[in-house]
């Protein structure tokens, strides 16, 4: 009776449990099919040891890190006001431009408007005066 070897290969399947957001227990094949959000469940980081002189360079590297962070921080605010003082001078600019262009279109209304007005050829002396009163003429005549 022949004997018949069967090479079989044992693969060793990492079985991973991950909790979602409701309190379920999943089940999965490797940490690879556990969905990003729950990743961080599975997988196990190695603690990192460090000497003291690689402590105080991680110390320093972190305060460096936090001034430059702040730096930026107050770049960036100095960058927001200048925008905002740039904004405000535009909308300065803006509103005299208009108030120019108005007085503009006004002093053209009123040049059409007097170019409109019938011309006469009686005096401005004449204009202004007011007309005599023919009674007020005949009571100081009667009173002399």
């Amino acid at each position: 009776m022949p004997l018949i070897f069967c090479a079989t290969t044992v693969a060793h399947a990492q079985s991973v449990n991950y909790i979602d957001e409701s309190g379920t227990v999943h089940f999965a094949e490797s940490p690879y099919d556990v969905p990003m959000r729950y990743r961080d469940q599975v997988i196990k980081k190695k603690p990192v040891v460090l000497d003291k002189k690689q402590l105080k360079a991680a110390e320093k590297e972190f305060k460096n890190q936090q001034q430059e962070a702040l730096r930026q921080k107050k770049i960036q605010e100095k960058n927001a006001q200048k925008l905002a003082k740039e904004k405000a001078k535009q909308q300065e600019k803006a509103k005299s431009d208009a108030e120019l262009a108005a007085k503009k279109r006004e002093a053209e209304l009123a040049k059409e408007a007097a170019a409109l007005k019938p011309k006469t050829k009686r005096s401005k002396r004449y204009r202004d005066a007011t007309p005599p009163n023919p009674l007020e003429d005949s009571d100081t005549n009667a009173l002399r």
